[in-house]
């Protein structure tokens, strides 16, 4: 990607077909470019997150969960004693080096027993309709090409009537999803 992409990526908060491979293919192929910005958000953000979201995440006892855009699995491995241990976890991003890194991370926790983990795009989920309690898309929204289109995926997977968090860090973002 040419450097000038990437600073209207930057500048914008457009996410181009371009934008999206090289996020895939580049810059997320494997964690730890992730794990480089995991470590700044610990040591300069909200040292609670893990704590803070699960909490405020719906997560019943023995529900399905998927997590869209689980990059390395940070969630799962970082989850407080307060998140059940019998969730069955639905793990999906587009990177298959950050699925692989999911799967392996969230296996060595052995504390959830049913785990399916694959490379999917946000936008076209490889799952039923209303299958799943509750989805998660933490901090992810604005690496979509369409968020929107992102969202009503996440929804059509959701069971009907159950609250579905999504997480972004980039105010300038929410700002399509108004229109």
């Amino acid at each position: 990607m040419r450097a000038t992409n990437f600073a209207r990526f930057i500048n914008e908060g457009l996410m181009a077909d371009g934008e999206q491979r090289f996020l895939r293919d580049v810059q997320y192929r494997f964690p730890d470019r992730l794990k480089a910005r995991s470590i700044l958000h610990t040591r300069y953000g909200r040292r609670d997150w893990f704590e803070w979201l699960s909490a405020n995440v719906p997560l019943p006892k023995g529900g399905i969960v998927a997590d869209v855009g689980c990059g390395a699995g940070s969630f799962w491995t970082n989850a407080p004693q307060i998140v059940p241990s019998d969730l069955k976890l639905r793990l999906f991003d587009i990177s298959k080096g950050m699925v692989d890194a999911a799967r392996a991370s969230v296996a060595a926790m052995q504390r959830w027993h049913d785990v399916e983990a694959c490379v999917a795009d946000a936008g076209a989920l490889p799952i039923a309709d209303g299958c799943v309690d509750t989805t998660i898309a933490v901090h992810m929204l604005h690496h979509l090409a369409d968020p929107l289109a992102g969202l009503k995926e996440m929804a059509r997977i959701t069971r009907a009537g159950v609250l579905w968090p999504s997480c972004s860090t980039r105010q300038a973002r929410w700002r399509s999803f108004r229109r």
